[in-house]
Parts: C-alpha cells; sequence; structure tokens
C-alpha cells in the first residue's frame, strides 16, 4: 500500500463543538495590540485519501487600559476521498470592559455554520459579567449573562415534524481556571453551560475545554486538549455527545 503522511498535529474529534471557547486563548492580553494563530494539518493519501486542516486566529486590541476589543474567527474542514465530512466556520467579535482589576463585562456578535451540526447558520449577541482572581499562581474565573441564539438547520436533513429555525434566549454561564506545573507547561480548564431559560433542565448545552500548553519560548506553543461537549436536545440525526482529543501549534505575538 502506498500511503503518503504529512502530519504538522492530529486533531482527532466526532464532531466539531457548537459552543466556540474564545476564553482559552494565551496571548499576552497585556500588549496594546496581540495575536494568536493556531493550526493542526493531516493529509493522507493511498487506499484513502483523507484531508483535515484545522486552524484559527485571534487578534486583540487594548483601545484603553479599561476596554479589550477581540476579534477571533476559525476554520475547521475534514474530507474523506473527496467528500467533505466536516465543514466548520465561525467568526466572533468581542468586547470586555474592566470595571476593577476582578470585575469586568463581556459583550459578543457570533456567527457560525456547521455541517457536522447541520447548521446553515448560527447568530449569537450576548452580554455579561464575570469575575476573575488569583491565588498562589492559580488564576480563576466566573462569569454569567444571557445571549440571543437564532439557528438555521438543514431541512433535508430533519425530519418533518422537527423545526429548522430557531430562535432562544440562553443562560450564558462559565468558569476558567489555570496554573503552571513548570516554568513551561500550564493547564487551562474552560466550562461553558448555556440552558434556555424557558426550559432550564431540559433544553441545555454543556463544554469543558482541558488543555495542556507547553511553551517553547515567547512565540510558539504545543497545545494537547480534550473537548467534551453535551447537547440535552439536539435534532433527531445527532448525538448528544461529542468528544475531541486535539493537538496544536500556537503562534503568538
Amino acid at each position: 500500500m502506498k500511503k503518503i503522511i504529512l502530519l504538522l498535529f492530529i486533531s482527532s474529534n466526532i464532531s466539531a463543538q457548537s459552543i466556540i471557547n474564545t476564553e482559552s486563548n494565551t496571548a499576552n492580553n497585556d500588549k496594546k495590540v496581540f495575536a494568536e494563530i493556531e493550526a493542526a494539518f493531516d493529509m493522507q493519501q493511498g487506499n484513502t485519501e483523507i484531508l483535515q486542516l484545522e486552524a484559527s486566529v485571534l487578534l486583540g486590541y487594548n483601545l484603553t487600559d479599561k476596554n479589550l476589543i477581540k476579534l477571533s474567527a476559525g476554520h475547521a474542514q475534514l474530507t474523506e476521498d473527496k467528500e467533505s465530512i466536516d465543514n466548520d466556520s465561525y467568526v466572533q467579535l468581542r468586547h470586555n470592559y474592566k470595571f476593577s482589576e476582578l470585575i469586568k463585562s463581556f459583550a459578543f456578535i457570533q456567527y457560525q455554520e456547521n455541517l457536522n451540526l447541520l447548521l446553515t447558520e448560527r447568530l449569537i449577541l450576548g452580554i455579561g459579567l464575570r469575575y476573575d482572581s488569583s491565588v498562589k499562581g492559580f488564576n480563576f474565573g466566573v462569569g454569567s449573562g444571557l445571549m440571543y441564539e437564532n439557528e438555521v438547520l438543514f431541512e433535508e436533513k430533519l425530519k418533518l415534524y422537527e423545526q429548522s429555525d430557531f430562535i432562544t434566549i440562553r443562560m450564558c454561564a462559565l468558569s476558567t481556571f489555570s496554573f503552571s506545573i513548570s516554568e513551561f507547561i500550564t493547564i487551562h480548564n474552560t466550562t461553558f453551560f448555556q440552558p434556555d431559560v424557558t426550559n432550564f433542565f431540559s433544553d441545555f448545552r454543556l463544554l469543558n475545554d482541558l488543555s495542556i500548553v507547553t511553551e517553547f519560548n515567547n512565540y510558539f506553543s504545543l497545545e494537547n486538549k480534550i473537548i467534551f461537549r453535551h447537547d440535552s436536545d439536539p435534532p433527531s440525526a445527532l448525538e448528544e455527545d461529542d468528544l475531541a482529543f486535539v493537538a496544536g501549534v500556537i503562534f503568538s505575538f
């Protein structure tokens, strides 16, 4: 069997995530302007032709000491024998206002398309508050807010009785923590909980993103992470749970 493998870092996932985690970036937010690029690539040729590409970019700008704007975008594509299996794209614009060293607001607008999750489009508007602190090198944060969500699904993938266009108001709760286990290795964890405010325990989404980041120098890092996602009320064609194992290179400047 002839097989050619061009490999930077492999990403293996059951399904792309519906919740975009913009809390896990490792770029230095203290700079006036900062950026972060993360990429993973896998290509195989032979009995099976596989192309897998994942890339994300973050750009940040501190308008003042209290105002921060971040623009993030990403794309993931998986094809097998030239047939698209997964195609996921998103873009998010986010603003933070720092009331104090411990408390800040967040507001964001996000657009997403996801073939695996049957999303023709998803538009989200969110706003809330978060609290961040640090104790003996252990950094943690909690936050809560509300978000407006408009989803449009692929009708041909749904059953006749299933709705294809949704407008939902969700609570947006999050928690984060990070700590360094050595000078170069840091563990990050982010958890999101997003219930429908009118159907709190029957329609909710949960995401947990656990990552280990190893810094090679001030610019390059290696990230390995495990992502778990649960949707309590997905379309009938989808499973409730997704699990992803991802490894990639981060370039920060």
